[in-house]
């Protein structure tokens, strides 16, 4: 997936220990999820690696800027990746990004998961923070697209890959989270982003995506 170049990378700044290397290894995954979908990127399609035998493509459109999550955030003062995907330049992006890194930070919890007990004593990440996050946001476009771009919002339901992104995803990421609930150290905010993911009004915008034949 990546050259030893891009892989070094992500370890910049690691001590050069066993310790060193696997306090940086859901980086190097999560980085990974977004080269591999680089390489592959045709301008027509993006796509996301789920696991090695599901790579799902979808159609590359053309919607509404993700930054208007801002304006229906429910606690905008808390959420601490705000400000690296909503704020400026990187707000100006559409829902083929967000699911780009929906994907993986979903990788990121699992690979946390799996090297759990490399962790140092005491320490504590923000690995279910991180999906959980892309799950608000995602509900949050799914709301504003279908409330206030109804167009961009039939467009995004009307493609099979796209759809089928959204709720593997989704799935694949709960599976996770309900793995690693019992690991405190795996989150910082996890309990306040949940109450934001699993919010009746919400939760029902997976609903509809769900129901559609």
């Amino acid at each position: 997936m990546q050259d030893d170049k891009v892989l070094k990378a992500w370890f910049l700044h690691a001590p050069d220990t066993f310790a060193g290397v696997a306090s940086r290894f859901d980086a190097a995954v999560h980085e990974g999820a977004h080269v591999w979908g680089s390489k592959r990127f045709d301008g027509v399609s993006q796509t996301y690696p789920v696991r090695d035998d599901l790579p799902i493509k979808a159609k590359l459109q053309k919607n509404f800027h993700w930054k208007e999550i801002l304006g229906q955030h429910v606690d905008r003062p808390s959420d601490t990746y705000a400000r690296i995907y909503l704020d400026g330049p990187s707000g100006a992006q559409g829902f083929n990004v967000l699911l780009d890194e929906y994907n993986a930070y979903a990788h990121s919890l699992a690979s946390r998961y799996c090297t759990r007990d490399l962790l140092p004593d005491g320490a504590r990440v923000s690995a279910r923070d991180g999906v959980l996050t892309m799950m608000y946001y995602l509900e949050t476009y799914l709301a504003i697209g279908r409330t206030t771009h109804p167009v961009d919002y039939a467009a995004l339901l009307a493609d099979p890959g796209t759809r089928k992104v959204i709720l593997t995803v989704w799935d694949r990421a709960e599976f996770w989270l309900r793995k690693s609930a019992a690991l405190p150290a795996l989150g910082i905010q996890a309990e306040t982003i949940e109450g934001w993911v699993y919010a009746k009004e919400r939760l029902a915008e997976i609903a509809r995506v769900r129901a559609v034949k």
